[in-house]
């Protein structure tokens, strides 16, 4: 006893009273003084431990700021408009864009991983190594003015064969067409161009009116079909026009096979009601006519075009240019569900939920109406096989190979049960068997239990909006922030293809600059925001195709600038092989468009410009910051490059070693391209150079390197300068 009394009053063998914070589901409790021997300190906490409730379930995570991301959902009036108010759907692999057309419902699908690789090297001229442009360029052969520029051989003269950039491929290659509803196709007009402030195609009297309001020589387009029919049949195109004195127009016809078959020039629009005709080349099929405006004054520019028509030995059939609408309906795109809701309309498309399964390559749709799978058809491949197979329709598609590539196969499914569809798309890169595939995905998809897949590709999506969120005052950005982060979310997920330029935008024809990586703002903006949203899981299919491409860029850097290094070319394609050497196309299948294309202006830019290539083992020199950029362009310059006085363009043009007419130039576009990015520009002399903040041109590959790339003072001596491409230093 005495020794238990001895260790109560043992301050060193005490403890005070414990209080167990209280939490849901759990009492308040107090744990008494600790004993001295062994046995019942061990009771007391046995005790302490079997009376205590289980400990709480930490919180479900919660969307941040959900308010915020409800209202960025998207609402648009109509869905008549391909370019301008189709809605895009997508789970980072698959994706589609929603729209009207002919009054039925369209989806229009593409994969990823789709691509019509082969690169065709077989008439492209030998690679040119910056040692033989520099002979070239201080050479007698430039002086005489017998090069009009081109693409250049070895020997300096003109290339005068073919090349694979005017190849339809390498390209991505769309999937195929839903179409809900049974309306047949009519000709339909859709805005393919926009310049202007105002922008505008109605309908007075009998005539169709185009206008435009804006910058002096903007245009806008609109293109009707389709239309069909063969200029041997009819050889003669003929317009009734008349416009206002500023206005001016323009008129192609184009076909399946050739975006323009004929085209016009820009011609004077008469004031008064005029007749004009146009013969057209033979042997042509035709399916669209794109009419155009132009304002030269910057001022509202109308042209009225009273009838369009073609004749030939089958006489005469009118365009009728009148009817300018088409019914459609509105439509709702739900960010945080990932869903498109179409409202139908009695005339238009039914209505209807759309969604891009987010944990199975599978589009499921629940409408009321039939659904029918078309293929997109382009020239440059064959033509796919559509069939039927226990009661789903597919389509099934190869892809050519090339010597290096081997080609790659893709099947679209459609099943349908009542109101229910799943459209399903499956490649050669995932099964040995795509058709079955992609039909037994289909119909397991359909069959399944639709609350139960909602269900999970709402989860999905909700553990991606739980990540990151945004609110703030200001709606439009708040707006802007979500909303390119769901699309961002349609079309990048680990584990795929990287998406091009054009993603889901991707059409029957070749998609400009063959829908490739242009290894600039171009190709790096799409995946920035992945970094500041806390996704960086998104920019993982960048880093692939980069991380890929680096032994094609090592042998490129030797074959060009004989050194050690990585040259990344303008332009990238999925599927490149990654070993040029072990290719057994022509110049190791390496596509030659921007590398070596040389005119005199450049040329001659070279003899004051081009410095030599750097030895090895030279260290290269810092970059200039991009805030130093920026403050030197708004403040006199106080020494350095540039001249006492000169204006910031100035300053950065003079460090970049350019000679004075070459230095005006990029002083100008450095303006341009500034009086973009910066807050203040417009109202610090924007205009003074003579060119409108915002006009397009284009940035000196080694103004744009200096400006936008990085500082690396804090990086180690050693490492300084590492990454610097050996075309910064021509």
């Amino acid at each position: 006893m005495d020794d238990m009394q001895a260790g109560r009053d043992n301050p060193r063998e005490k403890r005070d009273a414990a209080t167990i914070p209280d939490s849901e589901g759990e009492r308040t409790m107090k744990i008494g003084r600790t004993r001295r021997l062994g046995a019942g300190a061990s009771f007391t906490l046995m005790v302490a431990t079997s009376i205590m409730a289980p400990p709480a379930r930490p919180a479900e995570p919660a969307i941040p700021f959900a308010d915020a991301l409800d209202e960025a959902a998207i609402s648009v009036p109509r869905l008549d408009g391909v370019t301008d108010y189709s809605l895009l759907i997508g789970n980072g692999d698959i994706n589609a864009l929603v729209y009207s057309d002919s009054g039925n419902l369209v989806l229009r699908l593409t994969k990823n991983d789709v691509w019509d690789a082969r690169l065709d090297t077989s008439d492209d001229p030998p690679l040119l190594p910056i040692k033989r442009i520099k002979e070239l360029a201080r050479g007698d052969w430039l002086k005489d003015g017998s090069f009009g520029g081109g693409w250049l051989d070895p020997d300096g003269k003109p290339h005068q064969g073919g090349d694979s950039w005017s190849r339809p491929y390498p390209c991505p290659v769309p999937c195929g067409i839903v179409r809900l509803g049974d309306r047949p196709s009519r000709p339909s007009w859709r805005r393919v161009r926009a310049e202007g402030t105002h922008n505008g195609w109605e309908r007075q009297g009998g005539a169709a009116v185009m206008s435009i309001e804006g910058c002096p020589g903007a245009s806008n387009g609109f293109r009707l079909g389709p239309i069909e029919f063969s200029t041997d049949d009819y050889t003669t195109l003929t317009i009734t026009l008349s416009g206002t004195e500023n206005a001016r127009y323009f008129v192609a016809i184009g076909g399946p096979e050739v975006s323009d078959l004929f085209a016009s020039t820009w011609i004077e629009t008469p004031t008064g009601s005029e007749e004009k005709s146009f013969g057209l080349p033979a042997g042509k099929q035709a399916d669209h006519l794109i009419l155009y405006t132009w304002t030269e004054d910057g001022k509202r520019a109308e042209n009225r075009f009273e009838a369009v028509s073609v004749a030939g030995p089958k006489g005469k059939m009118d365009i009728d240019v009148a009817r300018l609408e088409e019914p459609t309906a509105s439509a709702r795109l739900d960010l945080r569900r990932a869903a498109a809701h179409v409202k139908g309309t009695r005339d238009g498309p039914v209505g209807g939920e759309i969604r891009a399964l987010a944990h199975c390559n599978v589009f499921l749709i629940d409408t009321p109406t039939t659904a029918s799978l078309g293929p997109s058809r382009s020239p440059a491949i064959p033509s796919p096989t559509v069939g039927r197979r226990d009661g789903v329709d597919f389509i099934h598609q190869v892809l050519p190979n090339d010597a290096d590539w081997p080609g790659m196969r893709f099947a679209v499914a459609l099943a349908q049960s009542g109101p229910r569809k799943a459209v399903a798309i499956v490649t050669s890169h995932e099964s040995l068997d795509e058709v079955s595939e992609a039909i037994r995905l289909a119909r397991v998809t359909v069959r399944s239990s639709r609350a139960r897949l909602v269900r999970e590709h709402e989860m999905e999506w909700f553990r991606f909006w739980v990540a990151s969120g945004i609110d703030i005052e200001d709606d439009y950005l708040s707006s802007l922030w979500y909303r390119n982060l769901y699309f961002l979310r349609c079309v990048s997920k680990p584990g795929v293809q990287c998406v091009g330029l054009y993603a889901g935008l991707v059409h029957d024809g070749l998609p400009a600059w063959h829908g490739g990586h242009t290894t600039n703002y171009n190709a790096e903006q799409t995946f920035w925001t992945s970094f500041p949203t806390n996704h960086l899981e998104l920019n993982e299919p960048y880093e692939q195709l980069v991380s890929e491409y680096l032994p094609r860029a090592r042998w490129l850097c030797r074959q060009l600038y004989d050194c050690e290094g990585a040259y990344y070319p303008h332009n990238l394609f999925n599927f490149e092989p990654a070993h040029p050497e072990l290719c057994r196309s022509r110049l190791g299948r390496q596509q030659f468009y921007v590398t070596w294309l040389h005119r005199p202006e450049s040329l001659a830019a070279l003899q004051v410009q081009a410095r030599p290539p750097v030895p090895r083992g030279s260290r290269l020199p810092r970059r200039p910051r991009r805030r130093d950029v920026l403050r030197q362009l708004h403040r006199p310059v106080r020494g350095g490059g540039g001249r006492k006085g000169d204006s910031g363009p100035q300053r950065v043009a003079g460090t970049l070693g350019m000679d004075a007419p070459v230095r005006a130039q990029s002083q100008r576009r450095l303006r341009r391209r500034f009086c973009q990015v910066h807050p203040r520009g417009r109202h610090r002399g924007c205009d003074d150079l003579g060119s409108r903040p915002g006009s397009r041109g284009a940035l000196p590959a080694s103004a744009r390197s200096a400006a936008l790339l990085p500082h690396d003072k804090d990086r180690p001596a050693h490492r300084r300068g590492r990454g610097r491409r050996p075309a910064d230093h021509v």
